[in-house]
């Protein structure tokens, strides 16, 4: 147990300071907001990052994407950029220790805040590949989550799913 930050940034960096292992081995960062991962998106994870160095779980974009210019009166559309170069970045995210620690400190001496742990490996020059997620995987953020997670979980008791 580590004492958390004011920030998911600062929370993580406590975490990968207290961290007794190697440089090779893997670290996995999940969001406590995500509870329905499954263990098979997990290990798949963990495979990638044994591979590639670094990886994150994400979905596809279905949706038409929309840059935009904030203003006053709402939000203006500046373009639309191609869904299929977009990913909906999940949790977990990890890489090696080493490249992690590599990444935060990077951050760190330049004061920069990311949003997730992928944007800090992205910034310091690290190949992060992208681990198929799932739509259960979801963030529990807004009213109707809970009830959408109970489903979840109520349909994983009937099947027997642990």
């Amino acid at each position: 147990m580590v004492e958390g930050g004011n920030h998911r940034q600062e929370s993580v960096s406590n975490a990968l300071a207290a961290l007794e292992c190697d440089e090779d081995d893997v670290v996995l960062v999940h969001d406590a907001v995500r509870p329905l991962i499954d263990a098979g998106t997990i290990e798949r994870t963990i495979d990638a990052i044994t591979r590639h160095g670094a990886a994150i779980v994400g979905l596809p974009a279905v949706d038409t994407i929309k840059q935009v210019d904030r203003t006053a009166d709402g939000a203006i559309v500046t373009a639309t950029i191609p869904r299929e170069l977009i990913v909906l970045a999940q949790t977990p995210q990890g890489a090696r220790v080493g490249l992690l620690r590599r990444a935060f400190a990077e951050a760190e001496a330049d004061g920069f805040a990311g949003t997730d742990e992928a944007s800090l490996l992205e910034r310091a020059g690290i190949s992060v590949v992208v681990v198929q997620g799932s739509a259960k995987n979801f963030k529990i953020t807004q009213p109707g989550d809970i009830e959408l997670a109970e489903f979840y979980l109520h349909q994983a008791a009937e099947a027997g799913v642990r």
